[in-house]
């Protein structure tokens, strides 16, 4: 309901700023929803808030059908879903790393490697955790290589569950969209 007012106000100032477009403002929201959900999916590997663009996927969808919005409590249940989303692989990662053993510095290197690997596309999105959660076990709690090795793994293999995670997240959300 929000999120339709919301998209009828910005739609409603386009139609003023230009009169002759009014008659294809739907046609536009329907393909600028369809680009958000394919973005939105690509968001739950990619190092952008996907779920959020999911959100405003279904906003565009509802606005440019024309047709009822979903009931309150659907946008709430979305919104908590994309909060919930977007932070999957790397509640995982951590859970993954505790899961394996890993000492506080290595729990504490799996999330700043996480962090760090944002940065190094696509690469640094897979070995971020798992060299920070190395790093942490070797250098600071000076474990052999074959005990922060396993850390290592557990972030890794976690972050991965967590992607898995994202995807399911935003398969339910849209289920749900477009289901209410």
């Amino acid at each position: 309901m929000f999120a339709s007012l919301l998209a009828e106000v910005l739609m409603s100032w386009l139609v003023d700023w230009l009169p002759s477009w009014s008659a294809a403002l739907p046609w536009l929201a329907l393909t600028g929803a369809v680009i958000c959900f394919i973005a939105g999916m690509l968001g739950c590997v990619l190092p952008y808030p996907g779920h959020a663009v999911l959100l405003a996927g279904c906003a565009l969808w509802s606005y440019g059908r024309g047709a009822p919005d979903p009931a309150v409590w659907c946008w709430v249940v979305l919104v908590v879903l994309a909060i919930l989303g977007s932070f999957a692989d790397t509640l995982f990662a951590l859970a993954g790393a505790r899961k394996f053993g890993c000492s506080r510095a290595a729990f504490w290197g799996s999330a700043i490697g996480m962090i760090i690997g944002m940065f190094f596309f696509p690469i640094g999105l897979v070995a971020g955790p798992f060299v920070g959660a190395f790093v942490g076990e070797w250098f600071v709690e000076r474990r052999s290589v074959k005990d922060s090795a396993i850390s290592g793994t557990g972030a890794l293999v976690g972050m991965l569950i967590g992607t898995g995670a994202k995807f399911v997240v935003a398969g339910i959300m849209l289920l749900l969209f477009f289901m209410s």
